[in-house]
Parts: structure tokens; sequence; C-alpha cells
């Protein structure tokens, strides 16, 4: 369980990342996060895969818009808004708090 939040960790980050700055995804990657949050459902809390469903779709979104310039992306920053993975890394503690890991 704790490699698969990993993984999806690194690799949502990435895409994320990649989202932000430009409109064209790496499709298989896509897929490949998608498939990280189908195992989760085999293993996971249902918040931890809502959670992880809800960053996918936002990374989805996100490059639906233009790319973000350095003040845009240095206003997300002052406001809390760059870090689309927190609820996720919460819901990922509380299940692993709950089974004692």
């Amino acid at each position: 369980m704790k490699n698969c939040n990993k993984k999806f960790i690194i690799e949502a980050s990435t895409l994320y990342a990649d989202s932000l700055v430009t409109e064209t995804p790496d499709v298989s990657k896509l897929v490949g996060l998608y498939a990280m949050i189908s195992e989760m459902r085999v293993i996971s809390a249902r918040t931890t895969v809502d959670s992880a469903d809800k960053v996918a779709r936002m990374i989805v979104n996100i490059y639906r818009t233009p790319p973000k310039t350095c003040p845009e992306l240095e206003e997300m920053v002052n406001h809390g808004e760059i870090d689309v993975l927190q609820t996720f890394s919460e819901a990922a503690r509380q299940e692993f708090h709950k089974l004692g890991v």
C-alpha cells in the first residue's frame, strides 16, 4: 500500500508540474496514473482513492488551461494553491494511522 501511494505521489507530481507549463499531456503517463488509482481501489480506503481521483481530474483539467507564467506560479505558491496533493497525503496518512502502519 505504501509503495502504491509513493508511486502515485511521484507520478502525479510530475504530471502536475507538466500540466502547469504545457497544454499537451503525455497520455500514456495519464493512463498510468489512472492505473495506479485502480490499484488503490483494490487495497486502499475509499477516502484515499477519492482523493487520488480528484488529483488526477485536476491535472487533466489544468492541461486545458494556458501555461502558467512565473508570476502566476509565484501567486499560486503564495496563496497555498500549488499543493494539489495535500488532501491525498492527509487521507493516506489517516489510512496508515488506522492500520497501525
